[in-house]
């Protein structure tokens, strides 16, 4: 059965991946609707399926009036912004950084401090302080829950660096 264009077997739906590593399903919608997106997942031990786990889900997108915006500053202690969005984190010595939300219309907020060598990565507070196991580049991703809709920043290069 052939798929109309812009969708094919190899990419369903634009803006939608799953992580090999944890399983989280992602999706980014760029217009309104009704969809349905089901994962079959099997289970392979030694070259043979030995199980095989199908989820479906429903997502309705609808447009919503932007009331929550999310915005981070770089670091509390010292930031400067270059001119591809890189953000710069210097820390004493410590890896820790107290990072600032800017955010507007916030009633609560996740944080992914994007830290792959710490599995409780994450935090729930407004403006919280997260200690980077090593030196390096991360994604951190801050998502803003509103009354009426969400929004999700994240910076792709966050250097935490040494002065």
């Amino acid at each position: 059965m052939p798929l109309v264009s812009p969708y094919s077997w190899s990419e369903p739906m634009k803006n939608i991946s799953i992580d090999p590593q944890t399983g989280q399903l992602r999706i980014e919608p760029e217009e309104e609707g009704h969809f349905l997106v089901s994962v079959c997942c099997h289970e392979w031990r030694n070259g043979v399926v030995i199980s095989t786990t199908n989820r479906q889900y429903v997502y309705d997108v609808e447009e919503c009036e932007l009331t929550t915006v999310a915005s981070l500053a770089c670091d509390s202690i010292q930031s400067e912004q270059s001119g591809g969005g890189t953000c710069f984190a210097t820390c004493s010595g410590t890896k820790t950084i107290a990072f600032q939300n800017t955010s507007q219309g916030g009633v609560s907020y996740l944080w992914d401090f994007g830290d792959p060598l710490q599995q409780n990565d994450t935090s729930t507070l407004q403006n919280p302080v997260y200690t980077y196991s090593a030196y390096g580049t991360y994604l951190v991703r801050l998502i803003v829950y509103g009354n009426d809709c969400n929004d999700t920043i994240e910076k792709n290069s966050f250097w935490v660096r040494i002065p």
